[in-house]
C-alpha cells in the first residue's frame, strides 16, 4: 500500500503500526501547520487547505482501521462527528447564554470525551479481526 492509499482512500484495512505511524504524521504536519499561521495571510489559508487535507486523511486512515476491526466505516461519524458536533453546542452554549451554563457544557464535554475514549481504543488499541473478514485480508499477514 503506497503512502496515498494509505492516507486518501477508505477501502482495505491497516493494522494498528499503520494507523500509529499515520497519526505521528498527523502530529508533525500539526506543528508544520502552526508555524504556517506566523505568515501573514497566505499562511492562514495554507493551514486551512492543512487542516482540511488533515481531517479528510483521518477519516480515511479510521475507516481502514474500522474495517480492520470488521466494522462499518461509518462508525467514524460517531468517532469524529459527535465529538465535534458536541464541541461546537457547548462552545455555542458558553457563548450564547449569559448565564452560567457550565453544567450544560460540562455534560456535553463528558459525553464527548467518553465518545472520543472509545475511539481511541476502538482504532488505537484493539487488534483487527485475526484473518481475512469482509473488507479484506488480515495486514499482519500480508507478506512485507
Amino acid at each position: 500500500m503506497n503512502i496515498f492509499n494509505l492516507l486518501f482512500t477508505y477501502e482495505g484495512r491497516i493494522n494498528r503500526g499503520k494507523f500509529w505511524l499515520a497519526v505521528l504524521a498527523y502530529i508533525v504536519i500539526s506543528v508544520v501547520i502552526v508555524m504556517l499561521l506566523f505568515i501573514p495571510i497566505l499562511g492562514w489559508i495554507a493551514a486551512a487547505a492543512g487542516y482540511i487535507g488533515m481531517l479528510v486523511s483521518g477519516v480515511m486512515v479510521g475507516i481502514k482501521r474500522l474495517h480492520d476491526r470488521d466494522k462499518s466505516g461509518w462508525w467514524i461519524a460517531l468517532f469524529v462527528g459527535v465529538p465535534m458536533v458536541l464541541g461546537a453546542a457547548g462552545a455555542w452554549i458558553n457563548y450564547q447564554l449569559e448565564e452560567d451554563v457550565t453544567s450544560g457544557s460540562m455534560v456535553l464535554s463528558l459525553v464527548s470525551f467518553a465518545i472520543s475514549l472509545w475511539g481511541f481504543i476502538e482504532l488505537g488499541c484493539l487488534r483487527g479481526t485475526a484473518g481475512q473478514n469482509q473488507y479484506g485480508p488480515d495486514p499482519l499477514n500480508q507478506a512485507a
